[in-house]
């Protein structure tokens, strides 16, 4: 349906003396100017009636039992088809921070970063609604849900901060529910207000599940979402007036090369382009992809490029998560859009060096050259098209590292992969445990909902080292 078609007219509302118009259909009779939307945030007031704008766009639908509606005696154990649009007239009271992490079928998102990415938005009276698109979330029936509204409300008061053992902390106001269950009846799962809980309190995690199909990733779309710059403009060794000047002497080509230092064919070049006016100062040119059949290359780099689509294989998979723990990219400061991926171990780690070349080879087709150091073993790869492709996925610096989001719907064994390769960098084992420690708590987090994919419970926890410390006695 366009969006025309999405709003109509309604039927329960009548015009007031002072001008506005009141709406009928509940109890709260919202009394709206022109443009304005009632509580409910669906219904307002258009072209001076009150009309209807989410017609035909059905928010969520299930199968309910009909004793849940109010029906007397229809049909008694009839299933039915329930299903409705966004809106409501309710102004709920309880929110969550800001910064609260929302458990999504694409990883652990902020609530505020999920309103950031409603296209759109609208003013309710107690501050504004965003309507998502494509975005659901973990229930703690493992199942996947539609998100139909994300609310921003203003709040002045007191925010609770809830720390379940294992878990990340949340905070939120002390009357929002909680599903918990009492430490005497563990079986009785209920919604609790956070001002209500204690430690007898058990709270319920979502569960998740690990995909079943292959992943693959479009790479022209990864690459969409990256800061590529600009190829910087090449000044030529003459400046531009002093060129053109030169260029209009009445003088040969051969002459003009000699006290210019160009070749006398250039110089011809370059009167050929000042009569056609197309002598230019050279601008920075922006960097862009080029498609030839199924593979991509960005303008002007060497080799064949990469495949639109890479399959997330658990090799792959290893990969990312080792580079998540030893890898890195740079660029030169004089060629910035030159990008450079590499890898560090240490020599008792000679094997992962050797697997992760043998890796970058066999995936992207890459010279990934093995060093040997005095203190390390690195692996190097040139290829800024594959230095792009483990940025897009896992950031750029040991603070910026995340766990890509297509991991969360990838199969188990893809998972387990790329926790493999993470623990292998960056992490150690003990009798009972794996251990891993980041600067980064983007990473912490996707490492975290990673295990919860896995049917586990890691735990998570934040060290705040001291800023200052005693080495060697100073």
């Amino acid at each position: 349906m366009t969006a025309e078609e999405t709003v109509v007219p309604t039927k329960y509302w009548h015009a007031l003396e002072d001008g506005r118009v009141q709406c009928d259909v509940c109890p709260r009779y919202c009394k709206l100017n022109e443009g304005q939307r009632g509580m409910c945030f669906v219904r307002m007031r258009e072209d001076d009636q009150i009309v209807l704008t989410t017609y035909g766009r059905s928010s969520g639908y299930c199968v309910d039992p009909i004793e849940k509606k109010p029906l007397n005696h229809f049909l008694p154990g009839t299933p039915i088809l329930s299903f409705g649009t966004a809106g409501c007239n309710l102004a709920c009271k309880f929110c969550f921070g800001a910064g609260t992490l929302i458990a999504t079928a694409e990883g652990m998102r902020r609530i505020e970063d999920l309103f950031g990415a409603c296209e759109e938005v609208v003013d309710s009276p107690d501050g504004q609604v965003g309507f998502p698109e494509s975005v659901e979330v973990w229930t703690r029936a493992a199942r996947l849900a539609p998100v139909a509204k994300v609310f921003a409300h203003p709040y002045s008061g007191d925010l609770l901060s809830v720390k379940a053992s294992c878990c990340p902390e949340i905070r939120l106001t002390p009357n929002h529910k909680l599903f918990a269950a009492h430490r005497s009846n563990r079986d009785d799962v209920r919604l609790v207000a956070a001002g209500e809980l204690s430690t007898d309190h058990y709270l319920v995690v979502p569960k998740r599940h690990a995909g079943n199909e292959t992943v693959r990733i479009a790479v022209e779309e990864l690459f969409d979402g990256l800061d590529a710059g600009t190829h910087a403009a090449r000044p030529r060794r003459v400046a531009h007036d002093q060129l053109v000047a030169a260029l209009s002497a009445p003088a040969t080509s051969a002459a003009l090369g000699r006290s210019l230092g160009y070749h006398p064919a250039y110089v011809r070049k370059l009167r050929g382009q000042l009569t056609r006016g197309a002598l230019a100062v050279k601008e920075p040119r922006p960097v862009h992809l080029q498609a030839a059949g199924e593979r991509v290359r960005f303008f002007g780099g060497r080799g064949s490029g990469l495949p639109k689509h890479l399959e997330l294989t658990p090799d792959l998979a290893w990969l990312l998560g080792y580079y998540c723990a030893e890898g890195y990219v740079t660029a030169l400061s004089s060629r910035p859009n030159s990008l450079h991926l590499g890898f560090t171990s240490g020599h008792h780690e000679s094997h992962l060096a050797e697997r992760a070349g043998r890796l970058l080879a066999g995936i992207f087709d890459v010279r990934a050259p093995i060093t040997k150091r005095r203190t390390t073993i690195s692996v190097d790869c040139g290829s800024t098209s594959v230095a792009r492709v483990f940025e897009a996925l896992c950031g750029r610096g040991a603070k910026s590292k995340r766990v890509p989001t297509q991991l969360t719907s990838a199969p188990e064994p893809v998972i387990r992969a790329f926790l493999n390769g993470y623990f292998a960098g960056d992490g150690y084992a003990s009798k009972t445990h794996m251990v891993a420690g980041t600067v980064s708590r983007e990473l912490a987090l996707g490492l975290y909902e990673l295990g919860l994919h896995l049917d586990l419970l890691p735990t998570f926890f934040v060290h705040e080292p001291s800023p200052t410390k005693e080495i060697e006695g100073r």
